[in-house]
């Protein structure tokens, strides 16, 4: 079985997002002394957008293919049902490697 994962989240308009709440947040701490709150909003908005985003926060495994060679590929954290691909048939012409997108193994927790 070959796995294929999409972010569930845009990553640049998440990037955007941080550096907003980043420069708000800078602004306030030495403006006003209360930006302890917006450091947190910034953290755990990169927290999240880390951990949900398969291709940055997954670990690597050895995968044999079909024709005995064994390749290197990623298995996500977590991962959501709903952005998963799943075919069983070698995505890709015999004797290329497996693309880049359906580099993954089988995340270890999925929504």
């Amino acid at each position: 079985m070959y796995y294929s994962y999409k972010s569930p989240i845009q990553a640049q308009a998440w990037r955007s997002y941080l550096v907003f709440v980043d420069i708000t947040a800078i602004i306030s701490t030495y403006q006003y002394d209360h930006g302890s709150l917006l450091w947190r909003i910034y953290y755990t908005i990169d927290a999240v957008s880390f951990l949900l985003d398969p291709t940055s926060c997954a670990l690597k495994v050895k995968k044999k293919l079909e024709d005995g060679r064994e390749v290197t590929v990623k298995k996500p954290i977590f991962a959501f049902k709903g952005f998963e691909k799943t075919t069983e048939t070698f995505p890709g012409a015999t004797d290329s490697p497996l693309l880049g997108k359906w580099s993954f193994e089988r995340a270890y927790f999925r929504f």
